[in-house]
């Protein structure tokens, strides 16, 4: 369903179907990544789109969540 590729300090996420690029996650301060939607991103989005947007964010952040728990154990 999504194509989420790392381009330097960034993740690219785009559609399988067209390999349009629905939007990118991107780092914040804190260290964890955002989910930031293409500027002309138009539409409806359906739930299980959404879904897969935040579990695919959910695993680029896991990394850093399990490091930050271990550090403050």
């Amino acid at each position: 369903m999504l194509n989420v590729v790392k381009i330097d300090n960034y993740y690219e996420v785009k559609a399988k179907s067209n390999d349009k690029l629905i939007g990118k996650y991107v780092p914040d301060v804190d260290g964890f990544f955002y989910f930031l939607p293409e500027k002309n991103s138009e539409g409806l989005w359906s739930d299980y789109v959404l879904i897969e947007i935040g579990n695919r964010l959910k695993e680029i952040n896991q990394p850093w969540n399990d490091h930050l728990k271990e550090m403050f154990k």
